[in-house]
């Protein structure tokens, strides 16, 4: 499962948990479906967790009120993308094939900058489980 537990380069911005935290400190249970228990990275597993974190209004708070959040929009954006892919059975087989290569080919050009940037892919990237599973 894609975790959101580091923070993690993505060209100028930076995916963090930050935002998810200054998101739910600074905005009530009524403008987004997250809590604290969102945080715990222990189950890392938990696909509902992630859905929460993909809501539309996650992303519209984390647009318009989080500043410098474009990177994990665009993160939280390709795991639902990834996960969407193998979990959406509404979706035709040619848009879920659509889904998870366009997720594909992000994670290979965010791995080739960030190794072309010299970061530490065990570091500053999804687990490798994770990226050989997507």
């Amino acid at each position: 499962m894609l975790q959101l537990c580091v923070s993690m380069p993505m060209g100028d911005y930076v995916v963090s948990a930050s935002h998810r935290s200054k998101l739910i400190s600074e905005h009530t249970k009524v403008q987004h479906p997250l809590t604290s228990s969102h945080l715990d990275g222990k189950d890392k597993m938990n696909v509902r967790v992630m859905q929460d974190m993909w809501h539309p209004w996650v992303i519209a708070l984390l647009q318009n009120k989080i500043v410098d959040s474009q990177a994990t929009m665009a993160y939280l954006g390709l795991a639902e993308k990834a996960v969407e892919a193998y979990t959406d059975r509404e979706s035709a087989p040619l848009a879920r094939v659509e889904m998870i290569w366009t997720s594909t080919f992000l994670l290979r050009i965010w791995r080739r900058w960030l190794a072309d940037e010299g970061f530490s892919l065990q570091v500053n990237l999804i687990t490798l489980n994770a990226y050989l599973c997507i």
